[in-house]
């Protein structure tokens, strides 16, 4: 049902591609930075178990993983069109579970495009196969989770002080184990959205987003409906309040309904009505420290648990020093409260996870092509299912080498993306 959007997708970016190739333009320099890293990673929880629940028969184990990635950050630039890509491919091996051993990917690409002084936008396209985490499966078995996520996003000029902002996506979640198959997702995604645009750099808007999402592999009266659509009306604000501080977010009222519930009783009450959002707040302490502060509460489908949906409410709080061009230290720490609601028929009882997470990082890059990476993280869930409880604590340490020998101005702490350390 949702496969023709991303074909259509596609084929935008074809046609537009082609309407760009037919002009006179000039071409900038391609900015091309391949790289190899190597890093140890230590996990104490790798199954992510409580072994003191009640009737939990299996133990915590931790275990070393070496991982090996070959990557490549580029950029390009052609007339007024800007293109965008990173990727990598990755080892992975485990020294006590060598049947967990994969190889693992990531590709973003995305082109920036501006027509005129009317026109611009973002088209992009993102690829990912990982392992997926063990912290909801009920069995220690290898999963592989693909996904599949190109997006259109266009800003129409309608005047000085105003355009039109909108936006289609396609999101495409598959498992490699059968027994997770039930969990393979897709969502279609419609926006549109009236921006009134202030002093340079700043905005607020209304607008409406419309989600069109299925589970393609349950089959008709499973305990979870396969089906539901969900509606998001908000306002928006991209804000700066002078050169050190900005506030950007979402506020809005989010209505979801599922469809095809298995048993009929009771469950159009465990549809969701309700204020979502997010909020962010950034301040530039000085040229070398950031900080950023969000709050949120969001709803949205979740892989792993037989749950119509769950609503996730949080802070989380961001750091970022850059000692000096060589050293920076970043930190992330979060706290959530994610509700599950269940159908008839699932679990005894809504879950509620009570969540704590910390994430640092140090870079230390003693010449532009050589980073040493040092990360600590850890996370500890407090659950109302007991057995759904854990806490773990995760230390990694990595080399990268790249071929980039040029000087970049972007600070270093924001240079290697958390998904790459």
């Amino acid at each position: 049902m949702k496969k023709p959007i991303e074909t259509s997708l596609r084929g935008i970016g074809a046609g537009l591609a082609a309407a760009l190739l037919a002009g006179n333009a000039w071409a900038g320099p391609l900015n091309f930075a391949p790289y190899v890293q190597l890093g140890f990673t230590h996990d104490t929880n790798l199954f992510r178990v409580n072994e003191d629940a009640d009737g939990e028969t299996r133990a915590e184990e931790s275990s070393n993983i070496t991982r090996g990635a070959l990557g490549a950050d580029a950029t390009w630039s052609y007339s007024r069109q800007e293109f965008e890509f990173e990727g990598f491919v990755r080892e992975n091996r485990y020294s006590k579970f060598e049947y967990l051993d994969h190889t693992d990917y990531r590709g973003y690409g995305a082109w920036l495009y501006e027509f005129g002084s009317l026109i611009s936008g973002t088209l992009d396209f993102l690829k990912v196969k990982e392992l997926n985490n063990f912290e909801d499966l009920d069995v220690q078995q290898k999963d592989f989770r693909e996904t599949t996520n190109p997006r259109l996003e266009t800003f129409l000029s309608i005047s000085p002080g105003l355009r039109l902002r909108s936006e289609v996506g396609y999101l495409d979640f598959e498992h490699s184990l059968p027994a997770q198959e039930v969990f393979n997702r897709e969502e279609s995604l419609y926006a549109l959205e009236v921006q009134f645009l202030g002093k340079p750099g700043s905005q607020l808007g209304i607008g409406a987003e419309y989600i069109d999402g299925e589970y393609p592999d349950r089959l008709p009266g499973a305990i979870v409906p396969p089906e539901y659509d969900q509606i998001f009306g908000y306002v928006s604000a991209d804000w700066a309040f002078s050169g050190k501080s900005r506030l950007s977010g979402r506020l809005g009222y989010s209505s979801r309904d599922a469809e095809g519930y298995a048993v009929a009783a009771n469950n159009d009450e465990r549809d969701f009505d309700g204020v979502t959002g997010r909020l962010r707040y950034d301040r530039n302490v000085s040229g070398k420290t950031r900080l950023a502060a969000s709050v949120y509460r969001l709803i949205y489908a979740v892989d792993d648990v037989d749950a119509v949906y769950v609503e996730s409410t949080g802070l989380r709080g961001e750091a970022a020093w850059d000692y000096s061009p060589k050293l920076a230290f970043v930190a992330i720490l979060g706290l959530s409260t994610d509700e599950y609601e269940a159908p008839t028929g699932a679990m005894a009882e809504n879950r509620e996870d009570d969540r704590f997470s910390l994430e640092s990082q140090i870079i230390y890059e003693p010449i532009r092509q050589l980073a040493f990476i040092a990360s600590l993280a850890g996370e500890e869930r407090d659950s109302s299912q007991d057995d759904e409880s854990y806490d773990y604590i995760r230390a990694g340490l990595a080399v990268r080498y790249t071929l980039d020998t040029e000087p970049s101005n972007r600070p270093l702490s924001t240079r290697i993306p958390p998904q790459q350390r």
